[in-house]
């Protein structure tokens, strides 16, 4: 009688701790899944930057020309606008790559794990060979319990990592709208 006692109290906090381990577990998922999206926001983000800088080649025609002109002419008040132009373009694409390179890693960085014995035939159809022991309730909740604590720990690293790139990624998205201001700033006092 006591002894199913002991066993009832220690099945019902296996199944505590599995339900714990469970949540833990669908937390890290979810956080999985929500870098992701960002990811994607970012992604797209860049290519509306990237697509009404390249695609818009009627702006860059009367820089091209203006530059052209100081550079002939020898118009010294103008080259600093001219060297700005050059420095602020060319931070703007390192950051933007900076940007697509970071965002580009951390989609990279699938490694996540799945909660399973390590052996599923074995530890769920043959129980005598199995780690699990001859028949328990208990221990099986346990291992399963454990399956998914460590998968939740591992899945926790890799969002860890996941979320440093989308944060680079991120931040050099914003940085690179600086100097495309700048840019533009100081191709439109070349021109006009």
């Amino acid at each position: 009688m006591e002894q199913d006692a002991i066993e009832a109290k220690q099945l019902s906090f296996e199944k505590t701790r599995l339900e714990y381990c469970q949540k833990i577990f669908e937390m890290e998922e979810n956080s999985k899944e929500r870098l992701e999206s960002k990811v994607q926001f970012y992604i797209s983000f860049i290519t509306i930057i990237l697509g009404s800088v390249l695609f818009n080649i009627k702006f860059f025609e009367p820089v091209s020309q203006a530059i052209f002109k100081i550079n002939n002419n020898k118009l010294f008040e103008k080259y600093f606008w001219v060297d700005f132009i050059y420095i602020s373009g060319t931070i703007w694409l390192i950051f933007i790559l900076i940007a697509i390179l970071s965002l580009l890693y951390s989609m990279r960085l699938q490694n996540y794990k799945n909660p399973h014995p390590k052996n599923p035939l074995r530890d769920l159809y043959f129980w005598d060979s199995s780690p699990l022991g001859a028949n328990s309730e208990i221990k099986f909740i346990s291992i399963l319990a454990e399956q998914y604590s460590l998968a939740a720990h591992h899945n926790s690293g890799q969002n860890k990592r996941k979320r440093f790139w989308v944060t680079v990624g991120f931040f050099s998205t914003v940085l690179s709208v600086i100097p495309l201001a700048i840019y533009i700033w100081s191709a439109l006092k070349i021109v006009f």
